[in-house]
C-alpha cells in the first residue's frame, strides 16, 4: 500500500507538492525551491550552518506559504533569492 510517507512524490494531490523543498548542487551553491516557506527557510538556515563556504540560492514563487520575511537574518552574501516558478525552465537554468 502506498501512503504519503512512502509515495515517491509525497502525498498525491497535496497542494504543496509543487513547491516542496529540494536541493541540487550547481555552481557551488545549493538551489532550494520553496526556500521562502517555513520548512524551506529552516532548511536554508541549517544548510548555511554547515560550513562557512556553504552558499544557497532560493527560488520561490512566493505563493500561499512563501514569504521573504521567513529569510530575515540570513546572510545575503551567502544566500541569493530569485522570485520565480520552478516550472520556468529558462529561469531555473540560469
Amino acid at each position: 500500500m502506498t501512503t504519503p510517507a512512502n509515495h515517491p512524490h509525497g502525498a498525491p494531490g497535496h497542494a504543496g507538492a509543487q513547491s516542496t523543498t529540494t536541493s541540487a548542487s550547481r555552481g557551488g551553491a545549493t538551489l532550494v525551491t520553496g526556500g521562502a516557506g517555513f520548512i524551506g527557510a529552516n532548511f536554508v538556515r541549517q544548510r548555511l550552518a554547515h560550513g562557512e563556504s556553504a552558499r544557497v540560492v532560493v527560488l520561490d514563487a512566493l505563493t500561499y506559504a512563501g514569504n521573504r520575511a521567513n529569510l530575515a537574518g540570513v546572510d545575503p552574501e551567502r544566500c541569493g533569492f530569485v522570485h520565480g516558478d520552478i516550472r520556468d525552465t529558462d529561469l531555473v537554468e540560469r
